[in-house]
């Protein structure tokens, strides 16, 4: 017991010594990390092909890019598909991918 609280000390002990406490933010240009319709449609089509496979994304094509809210909804075509359509979900501001998504 007294081996195992001593080796969870230490492995906290490590993993807090790693973290800085005077972390600065990062820097975010005015007009958002993803500041158009271009960006936005790289970014979603680079975090779909690795899941859906190049053949799907590209099926999708031309892609549906919308700014609302300060979120880019990036999505596919509507044609009845196996699946549905592909949708990404992206914060302008941070880049953050909020929700990767195919409807049914």
């Amino acid at each position: 017991m007294i081996l195992t609280l001593t080796l969870w000390a230490s492995a906290a002990a490590s993993f807090l010594a790693g973290q800085s406490t005077d972390a600065k933010p990062s820097y975010v240009p005015p007009q958002g990390v993803v500041p158009n319709k271009i960006t936005a449609l790289r970014i979603a089509k680079a975090v779909l092909m690795p899941i859906y496979g190049e053949k799907t994304v590209e099926a999708e094509e031309p892609f549906v890019v919308e700014l609302k809210d300060g979120i880019w909804n990036v999505h596919g075509q509507l044609r009845p598909r196996p699946g549905g359509n592909l949708y990404v979900e992206i914060s302008k501001k941070t880049g953050c991918i909020l929700r990767i998504y195919g409807t049914e």
